[in-house]
């Protein structure tokens, strides 16, 4: 709350204590991230060993239908899965294009004065990211297949894979390239730094907060002047003279200052309101589409079967079997279904998370939002899987599987990200020379990543609880196994061996005498 309330005028918080608190929360959330993922795998590893489903997953999956033993080892199954990887990176790099292009635009428009640029990029970031990865998720499974996986355990687990490294990546980049790219790759230069500097301030007008008045003079050449030249020095710290001895300023400039220093930027404000915007919407379409539209369809169906029914002047009741029956015909738990599916689930789940581990620097009251928006949608899941989504076929599992590396590797992202922007893009540090912020960033991302690897040896070592339950699992083991092994399999020899194709077995009248059975049954009941 502290940290959502920052910028509230009853505080009078100064922006370098505002910063303090960012890089605090930022501090607190990885570590939370950290601690939260290793009691959580500590109390799954002691559920599996209670039931027995150690390595359960791998060793029981069932055969797909669709698998192809005869391409195994061939050149074609090695083409067609070189494609499938090449197929992800090239669909990612077509992703970076488009947003790098996008945001090319969305600048040009905003130094024309031109409304859309200043009413609707955020619209359109959403909008692209929702498109994308609505794409991908129809082309993930066509680029599994062709991958040939031998049982439904390999399967699920490469489709989460390949879903979640490019939905996350889609999620992510856009706000990346707010904070760490546009700077360097959507410079505005002039002749002169006077020239630049009304470049970009022509249309949008000085930042506020600035602490000396810069009066700008348009001259009938359609050339700028300006008085006080002096009073541009809060800009001088994001200016730069390129190859070509051209005064320049950098893409992230000032929009809102406190002094001469203090600062905040157009690509810190751009990233705030675009993630707002981007969370609300993902927040919303999760609820929509995998919670209240299955739940509103089953209802509205079994609405109109029953009005069926009293239109034909029936009185017939309308059983559970009936019920489940429509749910597996409207809302079954498989991929691309309105009941959702585990790799879905987990997923929705996997981008909020990484969204607001990444970026809970720059919005710190993304994690409220977080919080009251999955107490509602936890309840609302619930009661899609009680009432709705049609019962799937039960399987055993040692854990979240896949998920649990996926988690792991955002975490670390997190503190990637997180350091980056508290260096490169918060103040006061982003002032700081190249060498001595490249310094920080090493410093500061080994501590954190250290600070991580303390955490995960200190709670994950193996309790005296997980000893006694793999001891009791390994002792009735061993106890099975000794005493089946009596009975050997009988290996019957070449030369009294039978061929068993003209043995009937069937129960026909042929094979089998009708009183002897007659008789053994009576004798059983």
């Amino acid at each position: 709350g502290i940290c959502a309330l920052r910028r509230v005028e009853a505080f009078h918080l100064p922006l370098d204590k505002q910063r303090d608190v960012q890089v605090g929360f930022a501090l607190i959330l990885c570590l939370w991230a950290a601690l939260f993922q290793q009691m959580f795998n500590k109390k799954v590893q002691v559920s599996v060993r209670n039931w027995g489903m150690k390595e359960w997953a791998s060793m029981h999956s069932v055969d797909r239908a669709e698998y192809k033993p005869k391409m195994e080892g061939t050149w074609r199954l090695w083409m067609q899965r070189s494609f499938s990887e090449f197929s992800v990176l090239v669909f990612c790099l077509l992703f970076v294009t488009v947003i790098v292009w996008i945001e090319s635009i969305y600048s040009e428009g905003l130094q024309n004065g031109e409304l859309w640029a200043h009413q609707y990029g955020g619209y359109i970031t959403v909008g692209l990211i929702k498109v994308v990865s609505l794409s991908w998720g129809m082309i993930a499974p066509v680029i599994v297949n062709l991958q040939n996986h031998r049982t439904e355990f390999d399967y699920n687990n490469a489709m989460t894979r390949v879903l979640a490294m490019v939905k996350i990546f889609v999620a992510l980049f856009p706000f990346v390239n707010q904070a760490f790219l546009k700077k360097f790759f959507e410079p505005t230069c002039g002749e002169s730094f006077v020239d630049a500097a009304c470049k970009v301030y022509g249309d949008i007008g000085w930042p506020g907060g600035i602490p000396h008045a810069v009066p700008v003079l348009k001259l009938a050449n359609g050339t700028v002047g300006l008085v006080e030249v002096d009073a541009l020095r809060w800009l001088t710290q994001f200016s730069f003279i390129n190859r070509h001895e051209q005064q320049c300023i950098y893409g992230c400039f000032p929009v809102r200052c406190t002094g001469d220093t203090a600062c905040v930027t157009n690509c810190m404000q751009r990233l705030e309101q675009d993630l707002w915007l981007v969370y609300i919407t993902h927040v919303g379409c999760t609820v929509a589409f995998s919670l209240v539209i299955p739940i509103a369809l089953a209802k509205i169906s079994v609405i109109m079967e029953l009005w069926k029914v009293q239109r034909r002047g029936e009185d017939k009741p309308y059983t559970l079997l009936q019920f489940q029956a429509k749910c597996s015909e409207i809302a079954s738990y498989e991929y691309g279904s309105w009941g959702g599916s585990q790799v879905e689930d987990f997923l929705e789940l996997a981008i909020g998370f990484a969204m607001l581990t990444c970026f809970g620097i720059a919005l710190p009251a993304m994690a409220v939002l977080a919080l009251l928006s999955h107490i509602i949608e936890y309840r609302l899941l619930a009661y899609r899987m009680t009432n709705v989504t049609c019962r799937p076929f039960p399987a055993g599992a040692d854990g979240i599987g896949v998920w649990d590396k996926i988690f792991d590797a955002i975490s670390e992202l997190a503190v990637i990200i997180n350091v980056g922007m508290a260096v490169f893009c918060l103040y006061p540090m982003r002032h700081w020379t190249l060498r001595h912020q490249l310094l920080a960033f090493v410093v500061l991302e080994h501590t954190m990543l250290a600070i991580r690897y303390i955490v995960k040896i200190t709670i994950s070592g193996e309790s005296s609880q997980l000893k006694r339950v793999d001891d009791f699992n390994e002792r009735a083991v061993a106890l099975i196994h000794s005493r089946t092994s009596r009975y050997a399999a009988v290996t019957v020899p070449e030369d009294c061996r039978q061929p068993a194709s003209s043995v009937n077995v069937s129960l026909g009248p042929k094979s089998c005498h009708f009183e002897v059975l007659n008789n053994l049954s009576l004798n059983f009941l």
